[in-house]
């Protein structure tokens, strides 16, 4: 890893996306129970960075970045199941 990669772990960055992030997502719990999905079309960008968390462990961030992959391409064909 590089220096800034390392520094930036260390200050706790991953965390930070964790704690930023996470509320951000699990608060379109209501959104996607009234089926609305272009607001959880508009937190994409969210869900990029709330993965930024596991990019440190390659299996976990492939895993959790595809599982946002699938939500979202389900989001932009309406579904909501």
């Amino acid at each position: 890893l590089g220096s800034q990669a390392v520094w930036a772990d260390a200050q706790g960055e991953p965390t930070a996306c964790l704690i930023r992030y996470g509320p951000q997502i699990l608060k379109l719990k209501g959104a996607v129970e009234k089926g609305d999905m272009e607001t959880v079309l508009k937190k994409e960008p969210q869900f990029k960075l709330l993965n930024s968390f596991w990019r440190n462990d390659p299996a976990l961030f492939e895993k959790y970045s595809g599982m946002s992959e699938k939500l979202l391409e389900a989001a932009d064909e309406g579904k909501k199941e």
